[in-house]
């Protein structure tokens, strides 16, 4: 209960960062529907940390709503899906995030969802090539990090 105050409170006060003092309504801005779209993923994430996968599912939801091409929103709403075992959703959601850019959290969590599920069969050999790209991508990047 107390964690679930303290969300609340948090996500009010970032909601609250979003008001401006002029005529402007937040969400017409692009800093104000960033806010509220960063508000939205950090209270889903909240949710799926506790848990409660069914209540992460609204805020994720309106995140994309605001942004739909937000990577945090869709690869949040992927290990939601991942956790309820709904591997075909998660892997939508997965591939969705990874279209927006190169991002290693993603690209690893996307490995790990990958290399632990069985039920993706349906097309082995271009999910077998996206993993490949995928884990390549993660080398590469590392290896850049190392030695530059």
């Amino acid at each position: 209960m107390i964690v679930r105050t303290g969300l609340l409170l948090a996500f009010c006060a970032v909601l609250s960062a979003c008001v401006s003092s002029g005529n402007t309504p937040p969400l017409r801005t692009e800093d104000g529907r960033n806010q509220a779209r960063d508000a939205y993923i950090q209270l889903g994430i909240g949710y799926l940390q506790q848990g409660s996968t069914e209540q992460a599912k609204m805020p994720l939801q309106k995140a994309l709503d605001i942004d739909p091409n937000s990577a945090d929103a869709h690869a949040a709403l992927a290990l939601v899906f991942q956790n309820e075992l709904e591997p075909e959703l998660a892997d939508q959601h997965f591939r969705k995030a990874l279209a927006q850019g190169v991002s290693t959290r993603i690209q690893n969590n996307y490995g790990g969802f990958f290399c632990t599920n069985k039920a993706i069969t349906r097309e082995p050999l271009s999910n077998l090539l996206l993993l490949h790209k995928t884990l390549c991508m993660a080398v590469v990047h590392v290896f850049l990090k190392i030695w530059v």
